[in-house]
């Protein structure tokens, strides 16, 4: 058997005192720094020469991989992707008019589809990722943002591959239309802006899954293993428009009482209890419903007059 070679720790933290000692000692014998600094550099030359310090200090570059050839760039299309995801892509082309224009840079920020003097653009989820983005935007311009809500939905469950298709069935989950305040709640007070319209597509959709290991342990244990990476636009089945801020007073019932807590809400809308509260969030931050007291804990709104 041959001898192991053992790996030895070179003391770099006792080279650092003792170059500082005599560093400290050169100064009082020396009048200038350049001088007091000759013993340290005379003390790490000795050492190098006797191989207790490495000759080569610095950081090891790593080895150089052949790169593969730039591909050719691929002549643009109509309708610019830029990237996206396919739901994306399909409410998009699904949207787009003839004398539209795509992916356009507008006051630095790229805009989905520029419709003459129409900005629009399409957000499937996360409002407060754009909000700043719109603020701005709508100062200057109008601006449409067009959001899709799934009323019905199809699984789809892919090999580790995702080429073969190993399961497919119909999600419980029925979206609505006032889950647009999931979203929207994140900038309420911005869907006040004259500027900003929102129109909600109510779609059929696919969410396509694959078995993913390198997911995370809480993941992996939520869903099986199975993580979402794509989805893709079946159809769009119907269209609501909310151009003017009294449009949202839709989402208050007729056979509401006035004043109202969220409980009522709930239940004369047929909403969830969160979903109540997020709209009552929202048409507060709007100024379409204000609070006029409490009764127990619960807080009581009323609505505000209609615009002109």
């Amino acid at each position: 058997m041959g001898s192991r070679r053992r790996t030895v720790r070179f003391p770099f933290a006792l080279v650092q005192v003792i170059c500082q000692v005599s560093w400290r000692i050169g100064l009082v014998y020396n009048d200038t720094y350049e001088r007091a600094f000759a013993p340290s550099l005379s003390l790490l030359t000795f050492l190098v020469g006797l191989r207790i310090i490495p000759r080569q200090m610095k950081t090891r570059k790593k080895p150089e991989t052949a790169q593969p050839p730039k591909q050719a760039a691929a002549p643009p299309s109509s309708i610019g992707t830029m990237g996206e995801r396919s739901l994306h892509a399909g409410l998009k082309q699904w949207y787009a008019d003839a004398c539209d224009r795509f992916e356009v840079t507008v006051d630095g920020f790229m805009v989905d589809i520029v419709r003459g003097e129409l900005l629009i653009e399409i957000q499937t989820r996360s409002f407060g990722a754009i909000r700043r983005k719109l603020a701005d935007l709508a100062e200057r311009h109008k601006v449409r943002l067009v959001h899709p809500i799934a009323v019905e939905k199809w699984i789809i469950r892919l090999d580790a591959g995702g080429q073969h298709v190993v399961s497919r069935r119909r999600s419980p989950k029925k979206g609505r239309i006032e889950n647009l305040f999931d979203e929207l709640v994140s900038m309420p007070a911005l869907a006040a802006n004259p500027n900003l319209s929102i129109e909600v597509l109510l779609t059929r959709e696919e969410e396509l899954r694959r078995q993913d290991c390198s997911a995370g342990r809480r993941r992996r244990r939520r869903r099986g293993g199975w993580t979402v990476c794509d989805r893709r636009l079946i159809e769009v089945v119907s269209r609501v428009k909310l151009h003017r801020l009294d449009d949202y007073r839709r989402f208050l019932p007729d056979s509401l009482p006035n004043p109202f807590t969220t409980a009522d809400l709930a239940s004369a809308g047929g909403y969830a209890r969160g979903t109540a509260g997020k709209v009552a969030y929202c048409l507060r931050a709007m100024g379409l419903i204000v609070q006029t007291g409490k009764r127990r804990n619960f807080i009581l709104y009323s609505p505000t007059a209609l615009t002109c």
